[in-house]
């Protein structure tokens, strides 16, 4: 057991002594929520699942993280560290009698957050540009195609209007796009035949499913795509699976900042991201952070570039 596992104590046992707790941490075992999602997922009152997740953060169980005006909640990495004790609770929570019922509510929320992505992606297709600021992110991507454009399989997540998957079919011998907007899709096959690009081949899937095997591409960038994602570190371990050992990939991303316009604005799902949490997922992964740099601006908010290969 790890040093900063948790130990058993009198109030570990006593939050693990609680159905209602047990199914909390069963819906938190598969992604972060709010304490609203939760309520949704429970079928519980507001003020029940408060007391609850409390005495599971009270007894080293949960994490709480705060994103503007919304708090998100997972499991503590203290519990993450134990071995025996996550054993333990996946044996008590799959004695609940909902746990498979429980796992597909928790999925149905994700999908909500997945449509609404889609959704926001389908309806600004063709005008998507005009509702971003120059700034950041074209300085750091003129930067990470100086040492990436030459792939023989590129690989570019939510790839939006095509921009991105044009400028690697100059370069790479085949690039697959990939969006989940349909609407994206097709602008992206407009602009690549426009351009008589014939080397792109457009798949609709998500970044946190992508529609490759194992091991598949030479090259993953994935252009301001996490703050969309329903989980952003499924996204990343996504990247670490298609990448062939030796593998590049570029990452580009919002920095965490407070700004809650995003969300209706820009269909923002989160407000960016620290670069400590990048680099474990990244670890986890199995991808190896060569370059992390800051650039200026996009829309007034920093965005940070991370470069590196899979291991």
């Amino acid at each position: 057991m790890s040093a900063d596992a948790i130990l058993p104590s009198l109030r570990l046992i006593k939050a693990l002594g609680d159905e209602t707790r047990l199914r909390a941490l069963a819906v938190l075992s598969t992604a972060e929520f709010t304490v609203s999602e939760l309520v949704a997922i429970l079928g519980i009152h507001q003020s029940s699942a408060s007391r609850c997740l409390s005495q599971l953060r009270e007894a080293g169980l949960l994490d709480d993280r705060r994103e503007g005006a919304v708090a998100y909640y997972r499991l503590s990495d203290r519990f993450r560290a134990s071995p025996e004790l996550g054993a333990m609770v996946r044996a008590l929570t799959e004695e609940l009698p909902d746990a498979s019922s429980l796992r597909a509510k928790a999925e149905e929320r994700l999908e909500l957050r997945r449509k609404r992505s889609a959704e926001f992606f389908d309806r600004v297709a063709g005008s998507y540009r005009g509702l971003v600021e120059p700034g950041g992110s074209a300085q750091a991507i003129e930067i990470a195609f100086a040492s990436l454009v030459r792939a023989d399989l590129a690989v570019d997540l939510g790839c939006g209007e095509g921009e991105l998957a044009a400028a690697l079919a100059r370069g790479c011998r085949r690039v697959v796009a990939i969006d989940v907007s349909a609407r994206m899709l097709r602008l992206t096959r407009s602009r690549c035949a426009r351009e008589r690009l014939s080397n792109v081949l457009c798949r609709k899937g998500s970044a946190e499913s992508v529609p490759l095997g194992d091991g598949s591409a030479d090259l993953v960038l994935a252009s301001q795509v996490l703050h969309h994602c329903a989980r952003p570190e499924q996204a990343v371990r996504e990247m670490g699976r298609v990448l062939r050992p030796g593998g590049r990939f570029a990452l580009l991303d919002l920095l965490a900042h407070d700004q809650e316009w995003v969300r209706e604005r820009l269909g923002d799902q989160w407000l960016g991201f620290r670069p400590e949490q990048i680099a474990g997922w990244a670890s986890a992964a199995g991808l190896e952070i060569s370059a992390q740099t800051v650039f200026p601006v996009e829309n007034g908010l920093p965005v940070l570039l991370v470069i590196g290969e899979r291991q």
